[in-house]
This record gives structure tokens, sequence and C-alpha cells, in this order.
């Protein structure tokens, strides 16, 4: 079935957005009354932001542990071995090859000079 219809599930974010911006205009405009809201908010965004800084750090250990337990569970490592090592092969050499051979010959076509020169 292909869905017929405008209204679909979800948050309306441009609504959000809307409010917030009419809601700091308006707490402009109130000036010296608004001043206390506006301290509200900014503190709540530093809270949120040590909240987030505090995620950042300790998140990269829960993700150890997760590939980790994943890890442990595999009865074949060397297929996993290989199979990564086939991969970082693979994107390394497509580096290269970009990098190498495809962007300075982007280079040469846009500016007619030597791109390892310039490189």
């Amino acid at each position: 079935q292909i869905p017929i219809g405008t209204e679909i599930e979800g948050m309306n974010i441009l609504g959000l957005v809307l409010f917030a911006l009419v809601l700091g205009v308006a707490l402009k405009k109130l000036g010296p009354e608004g001043e206390d809201l506006i301290r509200f908010f900014n503190s709540f965004n530093e809270a949120t932001m040590v909240l987030v800084s505090w995620i950042m750090w300790y998140v990269p250990i829960g993700i150890m542990f997760l590939i980790g337990s994943k890890i442990v569970e595999m009865e074949d490592i060397v297929l996993l071995v290989t199979s990564l090592g086939k991969y970082i092969f693979a994107s390394i050499l497509g580096h290269f090859i970009h990098g190498g051979i495809i962007l300075p010959l982007i280079y040469f076509a846009s500016t007619r000079q030597n791109p390892y020169h310039f490189l």
C-alpha cells in the first residue's frame, strides 16, 4: 500500500522552531521583566551541555563493551579478523585512489596546473 494523505505521524519540528523564535522575541521585547526567564533558559542550556559532554565521554566505553560482548559470542574469530582486514584494505585503497588519483585529476582539469606540486 502506498500511503496517501497529508497526515504523517511524528513531531512538528517547524511548529516547535517557530514557537521558540516567537517566545525569544517576546521575552526580549519584555525587557527587564523577561530577563529572569532568559537566565533560566541559559542555565538550562548550560546544564544540558554538561550532560551531553558527560555522555560524549562515557559512550565510547559502553560501545567498546557492546562490541566486546559480540566478539566473545562469535565462534570463528579468524573469519572476523580476515573480514575486517579485507574491509580495512579496501578502505585504504579507496582513499588512496580518491586522494591520489581522482582529486588531482579534478584539480588539473580545473586549473591546468600540476596538482602534485600544489600538494
